[in-house]
């Protein structure tokens, strides 16, 4: 939990500079704005009591992985 909070706290203060330089890559601002994102609904799940411990949930929105499986 501590390193979430961490990783969240670094991208808002990344992204609140990056918005100062327009010189960044929009798909880096997207980035920071989407791990800020799940960071923040992992956080939230950790907070509700009604979720039991050891649940699994979805880390993308649409239940896609950007990530292409390796091949073996």
């Amino acid at each position: 939990r501590i390193h979430l909070v961490e990783i969240r706290r670094k991208n808002e203060a990344a992204l609140a500079s990056a918005h100062t330089n327009p010189a960044l890559a929009p798909s880096w601002i997207k980035h920071c704005e989407d791990t800020i994102a799940g960071v923040t609904k992992i956080l939230a799940m950790d907070d509700d009591q009604d979720t039991p411990n050891g649940t699994y949930m979805r880390p993308f929105a649409d239940g896609q992985s950007r990530f292409e499986r390796l091949e073996d």
